[in-house]
């Protein structure tokens, strides 16, 4: 795995720590709101220096940052979770745009849409070229990574 599989990982275990009955008729009630993202994030890695999606607003641009896409209602918790599509978006934005000095982006998500990445490959390939990305596909089950 990756260098920051660790961080998957934490995400994954307070999914985990929220998981409910899919028969709950509470579903959706319980999870991982945006705002504990950074604090989850910071106890996993022992880092606070690093731009985060949702869950942490700055105008300062940091060498690291982190996109979370948690988009199963039985995970995301409150409103302000990005789905996969706007997490590219954000990524494109962050890397080409707002922050390119960026070093590493790291995005961790519930849902994989290999069309939406298609659409986004060409940026991606871009930042690449400048700056290590990860890709860590979660569940309370498994934690893969994803090769791009």
């Amino acid at each position: 795995m990756g260098d920051f599989s660790v961080v998957a990982e934490a995400i994954k275990e307070a999914i985990k720590d929220t998981d409910i009955s899919y028969d709950d008729p509470y579903a959706g009630t319980t999870g991982v709101r945006p705002e504990d993202i950074p604090g989850i994030i910071e106890s996993a890695s022992g880092a606070n220096s690093f731009n985060c999606y949702p869950g942490r607003s700055t105008n300062r641009c940091f060498e690291m940052v982190y996109f979370v896409s948690l988009n199963s209602r039985r995970y995301a918790k409150g409103r302000g979770h990005p789905n996969f599509e706007k997490t590219l978006e954000l990524l494109i934005r962050h890397m080409q745009g707002l922050c390119p000095e960026t070093t590493t982006a790291v995005i961790i998500t519930d849902s994989w849409d290999a069309r939406i990445f298609e659409k986004w490959r060409d940026n991606i390939s871009k930042i690449k070229n400048k700056a290590h990305i990860e890709v860590h596909l979660i569940s309370p089950a498994m934690h893969t990574e994803i090769h791009i």
